[in-house]
């Protein structure tokens, strides 16, 4: 409900320029406090401004803040051009991490030519990898919910202790938001720590991000910017973001 409200809140201050607090307080039945706690959050985004008593909108209604279903949808093509590049990243009979969301499903969807082993909590990822011979699939056990952008995984505690059974030689992380200064973040408060762990026991980790999650800030941060420092983008980043990226250290592919 949380992220549905900042989405609502979002959309009326888009609509309506400015908005107050009591306005918003009175329309969400919620007390004004809450509100105010809401609005921080989206000014963290970057994507509000407050004012005294209220707030206005700065972020474009054709900018996404959330990510979901059909977002996910309309970058495709994108999608599919990143897990191509990370596919070369991959060498014959190492181990990677499969971090959930539907970059690294179509990761999956292309392995197969060559023996690989993965380790992911990604339903949707398993069932991809489940029925192909050259993958030695590792599936994580816990706890199964919904993930923000709605596919199925595996969290909770069981899932962080297997993981840090094992070790990989990369893991592909995926991600909400990527900044130079603030690093990698996500939308859900609770996800993190499965990212965490593939962090943990990777030798190297490397980020799959499509052009339009570059110099956003989202509410968790789950890595700092010297902890994954290659990122795998479509060709569609601007080349004054490109050209800072790699001024401030990162390999971008």
């Amino acid at each position: 409900m949380k992220n549905q409200r900042l989405e609502m809140i979002l959309e009326l201050v888009q609509n309506e320029g400015e908005i107050t607090v009591e306005e918003l307080s009175q329309k969400f039945k919620v007390t004004p406090k809450t509100i105010r706690l809401d609005l921080t959050k989206l000014e963290d985004a970057g994507v509000i401004r407050r004012t005294f008593g209220g707030v206005i909108g700065i972020q474009s209604k054709n900018n996404i803040l959330f990510p979901n279903y059909h977002y996910n949808e309309r970058k495709i093509i994108e999608k599919k051009a990143i897990a191509t590049k990370a596919l070369k990243l991959i060498k014959p009979n190492s181990t990677i991490c499969l971090d959930d969301g539907s970059t690294t499903l179509e990761l999956a969807k292309i392995l197969g030519d060559f023996p690989v082993n993965v380790i992911t909590h990604d339903i949707n990822i398993i069932n991809e990898l489940g029925n192909k011979p050259n993958i030695h699939l590792v599936i994580i056990g816990g706890i199964v919910e919904k993930s923000e952008i709605g596919n199925l995984i595996v969290r909770g505690e069981d899932a962080i202790k297997m993981i840090k059974r094992f070790s990989a030689d990369t893991c592909f992380i995926g991600t909400s938001c990527v900044d130079f200064k603030n690093g990698y973040t996500i939308y859900q408060l609770g996800y993190k720590e499965i990212k965490r762990a593939y962090l943990s026991i990777a030798k190297k980790a490397i980020c799959l991000a499509d052009s339009d999650k570059f110099n956003q800030v989202g509410f968790t941060k789950f890595a700092t910017p010297k902890e994954i420092k290659t990122i795998v983008t479509d060709d569609n980043l601007k080349i004054e973001t490109l050209n800072l990226y790699k001024q401030k250290g990162f390999n971008i592919i």
